[in-house]
């Protein structure tokens, strides 16, 4: 995982410490979730000598902590992409009409 930057939401975070804490492991606890979970993205980082280079950042999400769904991976370029989405999608919220706009035709 040289060269590959890590993530984690905030919500991954909660749930490790919360994990940690129902076990009464305090940062010990911690660490050794963390060293499992990325010992499962090491393993499921693309492998082939193509693709190597181009992973730039993983992300730990809430989901992936449960179980409920696989790391997230960014590959080169991939960032700006999702950067560009995130401000269309900002903008959309602030353009859109407001409930009883005379514009939107409701009364």
């Amino acid at each position: 995982m040289v060269g590959v930057e890590l993530r984690l939401t905030p919500e991954a975070i909660e749930v490790v410490a919360d994990r940690a804490a129902a076990q009464g492991a305090g940062a010990d606890g911690v660490r050794t979730i963390l060293e499992k979970l990325l010992l499962e993205v090491k393993f499921e980082l693309p492998n082939s000598s193509e693709r190597e280079g181009e992973v730039e950042a993983v992300e730990i999400t809430e989901d992936f902590v449960m179980g409920k769904a696989p790391p997230t991976f960014y590959f080169r370029g991939q960032q700006r992409q999702r950067q560009q989405r995130q401000q269309q999608q900002q903008r959309k919220k602030t353009e859109a009409p407001v409930r009883g706009d005379a514009k939107a035709g409701v009364r």
